[in-house]
């Protein structure tokens, strides 16, 4: 849970990041825009194309004057300043020369440059252009330099005739570029608020969503409105707030996409993998990595999956041998009813009849092994330890096999443990354990089996060997399965149903332990348990 939750925030961080990265990107390319001067250029264009007119064709000291004069109109101060006079870098310089208006926005300065044409002169005015954004809409303001162009327009205009005042303006546009009109106040489409303005000779801008920048003024001489529709507004600025939420959609569903997307896939996975495990696959697994989010999920329907299987196999492979080992006692069974049934002699059908008795008690034996190995199969299944005197159980666990024994011998030893040793186990299973290693012992021993009991640093050990004739290394493995024998013992004589060593092997992982065969120094076979301290 604790992976699942860092995965979700660090993609979010990382997205966060890459929204940020980005928008300072735009943003300095619309910087990067306004830098070079271009938004100004188009803009204020038609004001200098106005003032160049103005001054056309005059000596330097009448130019001096008739800036003076429009000083007195203008509601911002500007003035003609040599070229020479202005800090400029090499790229500002070019475009100065090239008859371009330049921008100059620094600590120091805040100035506006147009060169005048063939002089050395440049018109320099205080900028008051901005640009406000938000996330929603783009305003594009111009102030005073819209105000002084206004006056220049009309100062033009105020010459001719009122009926001249159409064709005068196409002469102007050609100065200009922008388009100029005159429009009644009733016929625009605005707010309450800009009529009022208007009525009051403000300039407005009413470009309302439009991508030309469209100011407004009523002429001073009429109640005309003088439309002027400056330049066009770039394509990034106007649809700066379609682009960050594109920006914003498009990284939240990358990061959708890059957390979902694994977690989706191992989610198909482990759904591929319960489909094919219920239609009987049961070798099926769900791969995954250590780091995936579902990977505890992906461990658990695999070690669902490995037990699943192993039950399964357990269970089929039980099946086999139950039906195995049933088939020979119940043949000698019927085997003794036919024979008993079609005998007159008394002595031989209480021979049938101990006969039939003897299979009944073999499949007595047979059911409560089953029935032991079967509770060790389960994993349900829990051991519960108690506190025991090692010494004293093992002292009175060999003293109940001694009868057993009969002409064999039958030795104890017992190492490093201490007479009042106490160890955590459960002492009826390991009694369980032991006797079945000492009697399988006992039946292949020719004459002796040692029993030993020792502590080491970090186990109890207990050895059960014999010195009969031992058991082959490749038999040894497979001994622990059930029902399962050296092929020599297989008989009646041998006695067992190959059962007991695997409910050994069941008690021994039972208390966390482990079973071993080895070759004896007796020369027979050694079974060694361990167990933990």
């Amino acid at each position: 849970m604790i992976k699942f939750f860092i995965t979700l925030y660090l993609t979010l961080f990382i997205t966060f990041i890459a929204v940020i990265v980005t928008v300072e990107t735009l943003s300095d390319k619309i910087v990067d825009h306004f830098d070079n001067g271009d938004i100004e250029d188009k803009i204020f264009q038609g004001m200098f194309n106005l003032l160049d007119q103005s001054v056309e064709g005059i000596n330097q000291q009448k130019i001096r004057q008739k800036v003076a004069q429009h000083q007195q109109h203008f509601p911002i101060l500007f003035d003609l300043i040599e070229s020479h006079q202005i800090k400029l870098t090499p790229k500002e310089r070019q475009r100065l020369n090239q008859g371009k208006a330049v921008s100059i926005v620094n600590e120091v300065e805040d100035f506006l440059y147009r060169k005048l044409p063939n002089s050395n002169l440049v018109w320099r005015s205080p900028t008051d252009f901005s640009l406000n954004m938000n996330f929603f809409t783009v305003e594009i303001t111009a102030g005073k330099f819209i105000n002084g162009m206004f006056y220049l327009v009309e100062d033009t205009l105020s010459t001719v005739p009122i009926n001249a005042r159409l064709e005068k303006l196409q002469a102007l546009q050609k100065l200009h570029i922008y388009p100029l009109r005159i429009e009644k106040l009733a016929n625009l489409d605005i707010s309450n608020e800009d009529r009022i303005a208007l009525k009051q000779n403000e300039v407005k801008n009413i470009t309302q969503g439009q991508q030309q920048i469209v100011f407004a003024r009523q002429l001073k001489t009429s109640s005309d409105i003088l439309i002027l529709e400056s330049g066009e507004i770039p394509w990034l600025i106007y649809n700066i707030p379609y682009i960050l939420l594109f920006i914003l959609a498009l990284f939240i569903a990358i990061a959708s996409f890059i957390w979902v997307y694994p977690l989706w896939r191992d989610l198909s996975q482990l759904k591929t993998a319960a489909e094919h495990f219920g239609a009987g696959q049961y070798d099926t697994r769900v791969p995954h990595s250590k780091y995936a989010r579902i990977a505890q999920i992906s461990q658990a329907f695999n070690l669902m999956a490995k037990q699943t299987q192993h039950s399964i196999d357990a269970q089929k492979e039980l099946t086999s041998a139950v039906s195995h080992e049933l088939r020979t006692p119940v043949a000698r069974m019927r085997f003794s009813l036919e024979m008993m049934i079609d005998c007159d002699n008394k002595k031989n059908q209480e021979r049938y009849i101990n006969d039939i008795n003897t299979d009944i008690d073999e499949l007595d034996l047979l059911l409560s092994e089953l029935l032991t190995y079967a509770r060790f199969d389960q994993h349900s299944h829990q051991i519960k330890f108690q506190a025991q005197n090692l010494q004293h159980w093992f002292d009175h666990s060999l003293e109940r096999l001694q009868p057993l024994a009969k002409n064999k011998q039958l030795k104890a030893q017992i190492t490093h443990i201490s007479e009042d040793e106490i160890v955590h186990f459960e002492p009826r299973l390991m009694s369980r354990a032991m006797d079945n290693l000492v009697q399988n012992a006992l039946r292949y021993a020719d004459s002796m089996v040692l029993v030993s009991l020792t502590k080491t640093t970090t186990h109890y050990q207990l050895t059960v060997e014999d010195d009969g004739d031992g058991i082959e290394e490749k038999e040894r493995k497979k001994l622990f399965d059930a029902f399962t024998r050296i092929d020599d013992s297989r008989n009646r004589s041998s006695g067992g149903f190959g059962l007991g060593l695997a409910i050994v092997k069941r008690i021994v992982q039972g208390h966390q332990g482990d079973i071993s065969i080895h070759h004896s120094d007796l020369g027979g076979a050694l079974f060694k348990i361990q167990w933990a301290l």
